[in-house]
Order: C-alpha cells, then structure tokens, then sequence
C-alpha cells in the first residue's frame, strides 16, 4: 500500500486527517539522504540536501543521531530546524576540578567522543541560520581535535538578525555569544560559557599565573557574552561565565536586562593581578589573544560587566561576580538622566582584586549591593569618578 494511501489521525479536539506521505515529508532524516554518520566522511552535502527538501516544502525538522563530519559550508534556511538526540544539562555536560569523583558508582568525567549527536566542524565552514531557523540537541567539536576542545574563535554570533534565543548553550570558544544590530528582543537563558575541556587538570590555586599551566587551563581571551549596537530589549537571564577576559559586555544597547548573571576568574592571585587597568581608557576591548594567553601583557584585566557606549536603562539584577580584577564598570557616554541610567539592584561581588564598581561615565543607581572584601587587598567598594555623573547608593552593604 502506498503511503499516499494510509492516514494518520493526531490526538486532540480539532485534529484532522493526514497522509502518512505528507506527515513524513516535513521531517526527514539526515541518512534518508545518504548521511553516513561515522565522524570521518563528510556529511555536509547530505545535511543541505535534507535541508533544501524541508525548506521546499515551507519547513520543519532534519533529525540527526551519529557523528557528522561537516567539512564544507552549509544554509539552515528558513523555518528548518536541525535536531540531534541529547537533552544536554548539568548531568551530561558534567565537570569538576577532581578527576576521581563518583556519584553512585558513576564518574564525573564525560567521554564526549562516546556522545551522540555530535556535529564536527571544520574550523574553515560555517553553519548559517535564516529566519526562524534553529539547531537543538547537539554537540559542536571542531574538527581536527582529539577531544572535546570546542575550540572556535567565536561560538554564536549574529548580526542584523532579530529575536535571536539561546537557551542551555555550554561552550568553550575564546569568546562565547556575540549579538549585534538586533533591532527587537533577543533572550538568552541557562547558557555557560566555561573551561569544560581543561577544568580536570591539576590545578593549583596558589600559584595560577598566565605563564604557567594552572593559568593556561582556565584563561579564555575573549568576551564570554557580548551585546552591542541597538539590542532592543534583550534578556540574560541565569546565564554564567568563567574565565573570561570579559564576561558580559552591553555596548551601545537600550534596555537590556541582566537577571541572575554570574561571572567568575580565578582564584585573584598573581594571574588576576598581572596589569594595571587603564582608567583613562575604559572603552578598550582588545585583550590578550587566546594564542598569547601565557603573556603577562600591560594592562591587562580581567572584568566582571562591562556597560559601554551608549547605553541606555541597562538593568543589572540579583547579578554575581567574583575573582575578577573590577567586577563591574561603567562608561556610557551620554547626558539625559532617564535615558542613560545604569542600574544596579541586589547585585553583588567579593574576592575582587582592585574595584568592586568603576564608573568613568554615566548615571548610576546601586540599591540594595553587596560588596565584600574577602582578601584584604584593601579594594575599592564603588569608585564614582570625577568625570561620571549623579549616582544614587541607597540601601548597599560594604563588608
């Protein structure tokens, strides 16, 4: 019997008949059109082809479950989703400092090669996503690495795209999410940003420094998340980094919200306190390259939150910092109160290395902070500088 023939009929008030050719059709599977799926051939000519199929007919899913070597560009066009097989959370993407640890008779150590779902890329192709397009349930591995050192320059980035939204992201590039010219509400919820392919070397809080292994494991060169230029409305919410040059950076930005954010460093000893920060420049941007991370570079920091440029209304809430060099800062360059106001709301940093707060430029609000010195480093709580402008403290505690 054909598949023309046979009807399908779906649960719930409402639902009506379909053939089982036409309820195919819109999700298809990547070896339905000659995917081979053993990491080592190329599969990229099967995934657009699949891909191209659904578009053709106005959208839906391409489902993959093995190992995919892409070694050539592919186009996710409009309204096709690819999907792979993991539901990956804290348990599948575990990673601890202790190389020994079980939880009942299970290790914390994580095969990623074993995993399913994996798409390995060449470093030279690139995924494109168009409209209402979207990618779930996989592994990303540059292609060429043994393990799973993701490896990439730059995990996400987006530019002149609207309602971009990642959720559960886990990444280790030298920088992570990068949204640009977004001109309508962006969400990024639950991702991390953080060291998972060198987290179970030896590390020795003592002696982390940028010339050594223990400070080599851990550094990232680059912004783990990064706003800039008219990211309308955009949310982050519970979303984390370690080990970022720059956490979180909003440049030029209006009304963006960070809600439940964390940014980590190391433990602040001689890697956290290898420069001085240039507080006469506090728009620089360019630190050292993942490449020269073992340089004790001049100037060099390490910063929480980053609010820059022309920002407008940025909220920072129930926000965290910790081990940086300066937790948060904020240089925004413009004149109208209502406009420009940064605010900070049950935010908080402790073992920071110089300055809890600098504000160079802008209004600012803290209500209800909390900023402690856990080192006797003899650090700053909130430096208001000569050149930034009213600034309102109510309610903020300094231990």
């Amino acid at each position: 019997m054909a598949l023309t023939q046979i009807k399908v009929l779906q649960d719930g008030t409402g639902a009506s008949f379909k053939t089982l050719d036409d309820k195919l059709k819109n999700s298809v599977h990547v070896e339905d059109f000659g995917a081979v799926g053993n990491g080592t051939t190329n599969d990229a000519t099967a995934f657009q082809n699949a891909i191209n199929h659904v578009a053709g007919l106005g959208g839906g899913t391409v489902h993959f479950s093995k190992k995919h070597l892409i070694d050539s560009g592919i186009t996710v066009k409009d309204y096709v989703s690819l999907k792979g097989p993991l539901d990956v959370g804290p348990d599948e993407l575990r990673g601890s400092t202790a190389d020994s640890v079980t939880v009942d008779g299970e290790s914390n150590i994580v095969n990623y090669d074993k995993m399913a779902g994996q798409l390995i890329i060449n470093s030279s192709a690139t995924i494109t996503f168009r409209d209402g397009a979207g990618l779930c349930g996989a592994l990303l591995i540059r292609k060429g690495l043994d393990l799973l050192i993701l490896g990439f320059n730059q995990a996400i980035f987006s530019n002149g795209f609207e309602r971009i939204t990642c959720d559960n992201v886990r990444g280790d590039c030298t920088n992570g999410i990068d949204i640009r010219n977004c001109l309508d509400i962006s969400y990024l919820s639950n991702c991390h940003f953080w060291p998972y392919t060198t987290t179970h070397q030896d590390g020795n809080n003592s002696t982390n420094n940028l010339a050594g292994l223990d400070g080599r494991q851990f550094a990232r060169g680059g912004i783990a998340y990064r706003f800039e230029s008219i990211g309308d409305w955009s949310k982050i919410t519970n979303c984390f980094s370690y080990g970022y040059y720059t956490g979180f950076r909003v440049a030029s930005c209006n009304d963006v919200q960070l809600i439940g954010c964390g940014a980590d460093w190391f433990v602040p000893t001689t890697a956290a306190n290898t420069g001085t920060f240039d507080y006469t420049n506090t728009a620089q941007a360019t630190y050292p390259t993942q490449a020269n991370i073992t340089n004790t570079t001049a100037g060099f920091t390490s910063l929480g939150f980053f609010i820059s440029g022309t920002s407008s209304r940025t909220k920072l809430i129930a926000c965290q910092a910790a081990a940086h060099r300066v937790a948060y800062v904020v240089n925004v360059s413009a004149t109208n109160n209502s406009l420009t106001r940064t605010t900070f709301t049950d935010c908080s940093s402790w073992d920071i290395i110089d300055k809890h707060v600098f504000v160079r430029n802008g209004y600012t609000s803290f209500i209800n902070c909390s900023y402690t010195d856990n080192n006797s480093n003899s650090e700053t709580g909130i430096h208001i500088d000569s050149t930034a402008d009213k600034s309102t403290i109510l309610g903020c505690h300094f231990g």
